[in-house]
């Protein structure tokens, strides 16, 4: 009974003392999320071809793009009712989760409460031996902007454990490519 008392305690003044920052609150709405890759810019870099993009996605019912942020893009995600996931792994456009931190955390505080914001995508790959950087990266954009949520996803059950308190996390497998017997096995792990 009273190691069980100390342990609570333990545990109260942990979160007390600070600990993980706190979650975002939930989305609103389903993500049904147009994406073209990650970690490199591959949507249209004119704005037209970029409006267009966006019409077109919003037709065939999705709700969400995932891109690299510039002010634009945002704006034309407002005109068309299409919601952003910024794409926080794109080295090549300066704001990258880990690489820059303190450009990313300046894009990311510029953003808060943004309406036309979903959130961000700081992790899509094997976690394995990554976890504890993940995690670094997921309490960085909590900090920043604590009100969307960041998404984690992978397509192996390595190291998936380092993030169970994910604000959203997917898994996902190139089933076509390595085929059903390779594929059912993940899913079941």
């Amino acid at each position: 009974m009273v190691m069980v008392f100390l342990a609570l305690a333990m545990c109260l003044i942990g979160a007390a003392a600070g600990g993980e920052p706190a979650r975002p609150p939930k989305p609103a709405e389903f993500a049904n999320v147009f994406s073209f890759g990650y970690g490199s810019d591959e949507m249209p870099k004119d704005d037209a071809r970029f409006d267009a993009l966006l019409a077109r996605i919003k037709a065939a019912g999705f709700n969400t793009i995932h891109c690299t942020y510039t002010g634009n893009r945002l704006a034309l995600c407002r005109k068309h009712g299409v919601k952003m996931m910024v794409d926080l792994l794109a080295a090549d456009t300066g704001h990258h989760v880990y690489k820059t931190v303190e450009i990313a955390k300046a894009l990311c505080e510029s953003l808060r409460g943004n309406p036309d914001l979903w959130g961000y995508n700081i992790w899509n790959d094997e976690f394995g031996k990554t976890g504890l950087g993940r995690l670094r990266d997921l309490a960085n954009v909590r900090t920043w902007d604590p009100t969307h949520p960041a998404y984690c996803g992978t397509y192996r059950t390595h190291g998936m454990g380092h993030l169970t308190s994910a604000d959203v996390f997917g898994y996902y497998d190139f089933h076509w490519r390595r085929g059903p017997e390779a594929h059912f096995p993940h899913l079941m792990a």
